[in-house]
């Protein structure tokens, strides 16, 4: 029994010994952190947990600066087709696009000193500041090499395209200013690119819409507007003045299918554009099949592919 209680007493002190060599890092960073590093720490049952912990307050810590200090000009906008929505936010897929960006910043991040107790496990993750902005820096340029080829084609789809990736550049520069002290200047402004658009703009340039689609919802009709729109066109459904004209037209065949209780169909969607003289400007075409129980629930199965295509593509027609 003397022994056992021994044993006991020994083990005791070794495990308070233990709770007061807890490194400082673990409840006080600023004690431990480089000025010229970041730093987080990360808990969890097991080591690889609270390693993956570390890494991802990390990566919090970036979006955190992104949205507190965002001052994007583009809120959150949701395209819809009548009542239904096709497509999530725009300031979501910004935000993803953002943090996906970020995430190779992370890459330098290196776990230096971890810790363990009885219940809890401890990661110290560490990132340069060096490196980190050097990524991201290295993120814009690439960014900026598109944006300059956008502004420099001119057309409205192109300026669209050129402000959506500065929103994308300007959430990596925040953390890049956050990580160096100061922001990387753009090569085209903010400021040029909308004194394009708005003498695009002032220009009044309507399009005539005419649409042939299976659905008297008018999904197809509505992405088109709203893409146009976007592009600062005003757009009228009615054969009136106008400069240009946009024809859509969707057809189906029905296939053969060896699944009972299924239907199979083809849906072709064409979309051409004229100008006044009715000369044709350009084309798309997109073809795909569905499988559904019926000829509405194929449709509504591939109508999202279709809406991506026209939401990707409508800038091709050669109007502007």
């Amino acid at each position: 029994m003397k022994s056992i209680f021994i044993l006991i007493l020994v083990s005791v002190s070794l495990h308070v010994q233990a709770e007061k060599k807890k490194p400082a890092w673990i409840s006080d960073l600023s004690t431990y952190c480089k000025s010229s590093e970041l730093c987080t720490v990360g808990e969890s049952v097991g080591m690889m947990q609270a390693e993956a912990s570390a890494r991802k307050e990390m990566s919090k810590i970036f979006m955190t600066q992104i949205k507190s200090k965002n001052t994007l000009t583009a809120s959150g906008k949701q395209v819809s087709a009548g009542d239904q929505p096709i497509s999530g936010s725009f300031e979501e897929e910004m935000y993803g696009e953002i943090e996906e960006k970020t995430e190779g910043a992370l890459r330098g991040v290196i776990i230096r000193d971890t810790y363990e107790t009885s219940d809890s496990f401890y990661a110290l993750a560490v990132l340069k500041k060096a490196e980190g902005a050097q990524f991201l820096k290295s993120e814009m340029e690439e960014l900026d090499k598109n944006i300059v080829e956008f502004y420099k084609d001119g057309r409205r789809s192109a300026l669209n395209k050129a402000l959506k990736i500065m929103q994308v550049r300007e959430g990596l520069n925040i953390n890049y200013e956050f990580l160096k002290g100061k922001k990387h200047p753009p090569k085209v402004t903010y400021q040029q690119v909308m004194e394009k658009k708005n003498k695009k703009r002032s220009q009044n340039v309507v399009v005539f819409l005419k649409v042939s689609e299976p659905s008297e919802k008018g999904e197809i009709r509505d992405i088109i507007i709203s893409k146009l729109l976007e592009d600062d066109f005003k757009v009228v459904t009615e054969d009136k003045n106008h400069k240009y004209k946009i024809e859509v037209d969707v057809k189906k065949n029905k296939e053969y299918l060896k699944v009972e209780g299924f239907e199979k169909y083809k849906f072709m969607l064409r979309i051409n554009s004229f100008n006044q003289s009715g000369e044709k400007l350009g084309s798309l075409d997109f073809d795909k099949a569905s499988v559904g129980r019926d000829y509405s629930h194929a449709y509504s199965n591939v109508l999202p592919d279709i809406m991506n295509f026209i939401i990707d593509k409508i800038g091709e027609l050669n109007i502007d």
